[in-house]
């Protein structure tokens, strides 16, 4: 698990071995703008990370697909464009612009659902795009 914020891999940390799997995953803290994979994870969770609208959000969906193994897993979710008249549009996604990033994964779930954000003390409901897609085994065939 890779986040550039330290208190979030802890609590992955805390989570893990809670559930008993931490001797089975790797933590890192880093950042997907200069992150680059030095090999392919069966998951890939990419959750408020994106840049605004751009070559480096473009970059950074890249660089997430291309850290999944075949028949790995990524989840992406962002704020959804529906929140346009609370925040700046370029800092919005849509399914659509995600999905448009998993060339070679199949789209196993896509839409808007509501996610518990929290900033500081404050806790919200917003809406938010989210995709999780399967890298494709062998892509000449369906799976």
């Amino acid at each position: 698990i890779r986040d550039r914020s330290g208190t979030a891999i802890t609590e992955a940390r805390d989570i893990a071995a809670a559930a008993g799997v931490d001797d089975t995953i790797v933590f890192g803290v880093a950042d997907i703008a200069s992150w680059r994979p030095r090999s392919r994870y069966d998951l890939v969770v990419c959750t408020f990370a994106l840049p605004a609208r751009g070559m480096g959000r473009s970059r950074m969906l890249e660089t997430a697909a291309a850290a999944v193994a075949p028949g790995g897993t990524i989840l992406l979710t962002e704020f959804d464009a529906s929140l346009r008249r609370d925040m700046p549009e370029k800092y919005l996604v849509s399914v659509e612009e995600l999905e448009r990033h998993l060339g070679g994964f199949r789209i196993d779930q896509a839409g808007v659902k509501r996610a518990r954000v929290r900033h500081g003390y404050e806790e919200r409901m917003l809406p938010a795009a989210n995709v999780v897609a399967t890298r494709r085994t062998d892509l000449r065939g369906r799976f």
